[in-house]
């Protein structure tokens, strides 16, 4: 259902997401190319980083897959540690953006605004290309901490700001019953934490994979009854937030 939804979405709105096909890096041995923008090398070196790793990257591979000389790399990029900085925020800044358009479009109500919010992280995480970034985040923050804290800065506390800032929004609409807004988008978006960390750790060990849809969906449920209040806006609403039952809601009902 959460799939659909996504794709509802995506057909409104256009996609968040930068296309790999857009900027796809000449394969190695085509030789060098005489002008190559700065982007197109953030997106090679994107594709390296994604494929071997932060540590195992290396500028020469990534000159390589950009199709110009190593030198080339250093005429915009000081060195692996900026032009990872910049292939993340050249991959994400559109989303960020989607995510504030959709948090302060006052066209619709405040929960609708919630609900895209959320609808757009649930994409990013089931984004091939955009969630191997945070696994590779979550691999190697030990040997770079640096990157993590980058990740943080850039991504992650933006990305809670907006949600908590339209749980604040709805709150001071009486829409949403009183919470601590910081938690309340962090509880969010846990879910989304714990699918990576489960496809990064424990689904490699073996155990079995984690129904990442299934998840979502029926933590929103959960997030709708705590956060929206009822008609009498004395207790929280216990409606749905999606209108059809789950394959799990059916067989419980039944």
């Amino acid at each position: 259902m959460i799939e659909r939804l996504v794709d509802n979405d995506h057909a409104n709105h256009g996609s968040s997401l930068p296309s790999s096909r857009s900027s796809a890096p000449a394969p190695p041995g085509r030789g060098r190319k005489t002008s190559v923008s700065p982007q197109a090398i953030a997106e090679a070196a994107l594709q390296e980083f994604r494929e071997n790793g932060y540590g195992e990257t290396r500028m020469a591979t990534i000159a390589t897959r950009a199709g110009v000389g190593k030198g080339t790399l250093y005429l915009h990029f000081t060195d692996k540690e900026a032009l990872f900085r910049a292939a993340v925020e050249q991959a994400l800044t559109p989303l960020l953006a989607r995510m504030n358009a959709a948090a302060g479009d006052t066209r619709i109500g405040v929960e609708e605004r919630l609900r895209q919010v959320l609808r757009l992280q649930i994409r990013t995480m089931q984004d091939e290309r955009l969630g191997a970034l945070a696994r590779l985040i979550i691999g190697e923050s030990r040997r770079f901490p640096e990157l993590a804290r980058f990740w943080g800065e850039r991504v992650v506390l933006p990305a809670l700001a907006v949600v908590s800032g339209v749980i604040q929004e709805g709150m001071a609409a009486n829409v949403f019953a009183p919470a601590d807004p910081h938690l309340a988008a962090r509880l969010c978006v846990a879910p989304m934490l714990l699918s990576l960390l489960w496809g990064e750790v424990f689904a490699p060990a073996g155990l079995p994979p984690l129904d990442t849809e299934a998840l979502m969906v029926r933590h929103l449920h959960w997030i709708h009854c705590g956060l929206v209040r009822s008609a009498d806006a004395a207790t929280p609403a216990v409606t749905p937030l999606f209108s059809e039952k789950t394959p799990a809601d059916k067989g419980a009902s039944a």
